[in-house]
């Protein structure tokens, strides 16, 4: 979860740390060049290595990202890093034009009432 603030007062008094899901923050909740690389260690691999080992598959698997400023080259020896073309995502990738932002808003959405259905039924402070 990125975030414009990394205390939100909708959860306030809470331990972020707690809550169940990756939160990060930056001022425009832009996926930065950092914000990238800390989501590509400490979310991307972890989770996905255990998936691959839960499902009994190899770690081994393709990442396609957009060529975005705030995603840089990256290298990790079961993770295979592909950039799309510059300027072709919208013609390419026809969610973008517009069913992406909706998926979002719903994605965000889920996701709080998630964080809140923990809150209070695990008593997270």
């Amino acid at each position: 979860m990125l975030n414009r603030s990394l205390h939100p007062r909708a959860l306030k008094g809470k331990n972020i740390a707690e809550l169940p899901v990756h939160f990060m923050a930056n001022k425009k909740a832009w996926v930065t060049k950092a914000v990238f690389i800390t989501w590509f260690n400490d979310c991307f691999v972890p989770e996905v290595k255990q998936y691959r080992i839960d499902m009994g598959l190899p770690f081994n698997v393709l990442l396609i990202v957009d060529n975005a400023p705030g995603h840089p080259c990256i290298e990790h020896p079961n993770v295979k890093v592909v950039f799309l073309p510059p300027n072709t995502t919208s013609r390419i990738q026809p969610l973008d034009q517009g069913i992406i932002s909706c998926f979002k808003k719903h994605y965000v959405k889920l996701t709080f009432r998630y964080i809140l259905e923990k809150l209070e039924n695990d008593g997270i402070t």
